[in-house]
């Protein structure tokens, strides 16, 4: 049939995503288009012209990825934010330059030959399912904790806050993707937020099943692909605006492309390979973690030019670390870096752990206990088999059986020193005659992660998804020799592949049920647990939805001024309600309570203060009642959840959601030359004896302070009948943490006292050093003192209600 150009599919393409941008409901898959797909196309058939299929389509994405995120980056690195139209021209340029040379325009493509063949639908079956459950009701869940709190730095990273990327502590590129498909549609809702790391996980997969297929063969590969997309965490993680499903692509592309190079030798895989792992550590520097397997790759491949072989190594490492370094670099010289380094060392800790009974218990929760199982044996199978090549290998054989299986069974048996026997049979299967250097690499990376993360790290929680990918390429080694009759491997694989699926689907997408917090009741009974209750803590991707969505219009309609208080965490809340000031005493003016929670905490309001005004009933029974301080306003009743919804997805712009200071009043305090007010809101309606205010102060620091203040409040009388004495924002935010230039919303509520007279009163504010009780001077235009204290309005107290 007569051969398609690339070009011509590209310009459509590329028209339709930018004509699409102007029409409201076609934007966010356009801004996806635009971001996702098209800007590595071209460089992918101009580096690689002779690849089809598969192998281009995950290069040219991998370099979409990688152009959007560094493209986004450098745009946030200038002043004034993000703008829609000079992110789209961006984008525009990279996806078309490669297209100038006139090798990308000729090169040609015709319809690709599918072959039927039973490998092949094999795989499909595969990957149905787990395109499925990384695709379906993506939108539905509401924004967990991690994710309201990257999609506030996204928010803020497009309207310029030029701090917006080192305060998340994290890597960048989990903000700066959906902040670019942020910025192209205008608005934003929770599927197209979460599409990003979606696409990504189902590209990790195919990518995997392409380095599988180079390193071993394309049944390896099959099982090795199937045993990955079978995993919970690899699931929830393409469910939710987080890092994960980045690092593994990217690690996968990273190790695939220098693999090529290890066969080529030629200079285009080596760099992009250096590329892709950069693009990981953008995301997460858990990314960190393929590169033993790579730097053993690079050691075995060693010829005899050892020179030109140790310069390839070079170009690869400066290739990696420039890509990292656009962000890395002036990271390193911010003051979070200090702040990120404690919290880093907190999660270390010292000396060995043994965090064995998390690892196996994490996995049989978001896999189920058969996935466990299953991948557990074929992992054992396989070192069983590596250390049996041993002169003495029958030994060594039993030495691992049983250690393993006595391991697993009872964790902690061995305490800390487990770690050692577990080094012991690792190090032995890698330096097993039967390994070859495909296997090693695969068992390094598997073991340093495993290693690091179950015994190296005080607090690992779901990082042990890193040891997913080295994991699956041994299981699906093992499995892949595994000899039975035709018929009974196929119905023996639709079996277990169907099992797994209904697991994950019940977890991960079903929404009548919640399995997180309706368990154990929402674990299907065919699937049997010895854990009785969910880990602790670090749950990802599970769906959970309360009905949050009905609090910011309901604000824009009147819902009464004031702080609230919740049972659910203050990251999610803060999201949903767009900042609206949070309590920190028991008197909040509302309380938002959800049936089911994703991060319980308490509430200390009692609840004979409060009335109920409104209520959401979701169709699965959940929902979120809200209650108002007594005497309460008209009664809401029932809510339209649906309506509302909508309301808010239509008004969800980046500006919604920054933190921007809105001071009712301004004003230009000096204290000390260290501290600077620089305006207050105040809300007055319970503003009466026995009654509340509510007063929100916006400081700013000049220059980095050493010490730390505390802030007194008090209505100014020979008797203080209100006051409120706190470190900044709640004692969340110490003073010595503040950056220059920031303006830090801090909230005090003062309680009137029921025997405060009618009357006006002086609202004085000041700071003070703890230790000392010395209190910063008021300084006046000139720098002079002026006093130790600044009355900044004066409340009316009227009659109780």
């Amino acid at each position: 049939m007569k051969k398609i150009t690339p070009f011509a599919i590209f310009i459509i393409l590329l028209s339709a995503a930018d004509f699409s941008l102007s029409i409201p409901f076609l934007r966010p898959p356009g801004a996806i288009l635009l971001a996702l797909v098209l800007p590595g196309w071209g460089w992918a058939l101009w580096l690689f012209p002779r690849r089809r299929g598969l192998p281009r389509l995950v290069i040219a994405l991998g370099l979409s990825y990688a152009l959007t995120t560094i493209g986004a980056l450098l745009l946030h690195y200038l002043p004034g934010g993000i703008a829609a139209w000079h992110l789209a021209a961006l984008l525009n340029v990279a996806a078309v330059a490669p297209f100038l040379h006139p090798q990308t325009r000729r090169a040609a493509v015709g319809l690709p030959q599918i072959k039927f063949s039973a490998a092949a639908i094999g795989f499909g079956l595969v990957m149905a399912p787990a395109v499925f459950l990384r695709a379906a009701n993506l939108g539905y869940s509401e924004f967990q904790g991690d994710e309201a709190l990257a999609m506030i730095s996204a928010a803020e990273t497009i309207t310029g806050h030029a701090d917006a990327l080192f305060l998340r502590g994290k890597g960048p590129g989990e903000i700066l993707l959906p902040a670019a498909v942020w910025t192209l549609s205008g608005a934003i809702t929770e599927g197209p937020a979460r599409f990003p790391f979606a696409l990504a996980g189902i590209m990790g997969l195919l990518t995997f099943y392409l380095l599988a297929r180079d390193l071993f063969n394309p049944k390896t590969a099959r099982y090795a692909t199937a045993i990955l997309a079978g995993s919970g965490f690899m699931v929830g993680f393409s469910r939710i605006v987080q890092y994960q499903t980045i690092v593994i692509w990217m690690s996968a592309l990273s190790l695939w492309m220098f693999w090529q190079w290890r066969i080529q030798k030629t200079a285009r895989p080596l760099v992009l390979s250096g590329i892709f792992l950069g693009i990981g550590l953008l995301a997460h520097y858990d990314a960190i973690l393929v590169v033993p397997a790579i730097g053993w790759l690079w050691l075995a491949g060693a010829g005899q030019d050892l020179a030109r072989h140790a310069r390839a190594g070079i170009v690869w490492a400066v290739a990696a670390l420039t890509t990292a370094a656009t962000f890395y670099l002036p990271y390193l010289l911010d003051p979070q870096i200090s702040r990120t380094g404690d919290y880093v060392s907190g999660r270390i800790g010292a000396g060995i752990k043994n965090n064995l009974a998390d690892f196996l218990h994490f996995h049989a929760f978001y896999s189920s206990f058969y996935y466990l199982l299953l991948a557990g044996l074929l992992l054992l199978g396989f070192l069983g088999w590596a250390v049996f090549h041993f002169k003495t290998g029958k030994w060594w054989t039993i030495f691992t059986v049983a250690t393993l299986l006595m391991t697993a069974i009872t964790p902690r048996w061995l305490g800390q020193w487990t770690v050692f026997p577990f080094i012991v049979i690792l190090s032995a299967a890698f330096v097993s005659p039967a390994l070859n250097a495909q296997k090693r690499t695969a068992l390094l990376w598997f073991a340093a992660p495993f290693l690091g993360y179950t015994f190296g790290v005080a607090t690992p929680l779901t990082h042990i998804y890193t040891t997913l990918p080295g994991w699956a390429l041994l299981a699906g080694w093992a499995a892949a020799r595994i000899r039975i009759n035709r018929r009974a491997k196929w119905a023996v694989n639709a079996g277990l592949v169907l099992l797994s699926t209904l697991y994950l689907w019940n977890a991960f997408v079903r929404r009548d049920v919640e399995f997180l917090q309706d368990y154990p009741a929402g674990n299907l009974p065919v699937f049997f647990t010895p854990y009785p209750a969910p880990p602790e803590t670090g749950f990802f991707g599970f769906v959970h939805k309360s009905g949050w969505k009905v609090i910011a219009p309901l604000q824009t309609d009147g819902l009464p001024a004031g702080d609230y208080d919740s049972n659910e965490e203050e990251d999610i809340t803060s999201w949903y309600t767009r900042h609206a000031p949070r309590a920190c005493d028991p008197g909040a003016e509302l309380l938002f309570v959800a049936d089911d929670v994703i991060d319980r905490q308490p509430l200390t309001a009692p609840a004979e203060d409060y009335a109920v005004v409104g209520q959401v009933n979701l169709p699965n029974g959940k929902g979120l009642t809200i209650l108002q301080h007594r005497p309460p306003a008209d009664p809401l009743g029932q809510l339209d959840e649906a309506a509302l919804a909508r309301r808010f997805d239509q008004s969800a712009t980046p500006a919604a959601f920054a933190r921007e200071p809105r001071p009712q009043v301004t004003m230009a305090v000096n204290f000390g030359g260290k501290i600077r007010l620089a305006g207050y809101s105040l809300v007055q309606q319970r503003a009466y004896p026995g009654g509340r205010l509510l007063l929100t102060l916006y400081w700013q620091a000049p220059h980095l302070l050493s010490e730390n203040y505390k802030v007194f409040v008090q209505l100014d009388s020979d008797k203080k009948y209100a006051q409120a004495d706190s470190a900044p924002v709640c004692g969340r935010y110490p003073t010595a943490d503040w950056r220059p230039g920031q303006t830090i919303a801090d909230r005090h509520a003062l309680e009137i006292s029921p025997d405060t007279p009618v009357g006006n009163y002086p609202l004085v504010i000041g700071l003070y050093q703890p230790e000392t009780g010395r209190r910063l001077d008021v300084l006046d235009v000139a720098g002079n003192p002026a006093g130790v204290s600044v009355t900044i309005a004066t409340v009316a107290i009227g009659a109780a209600p």
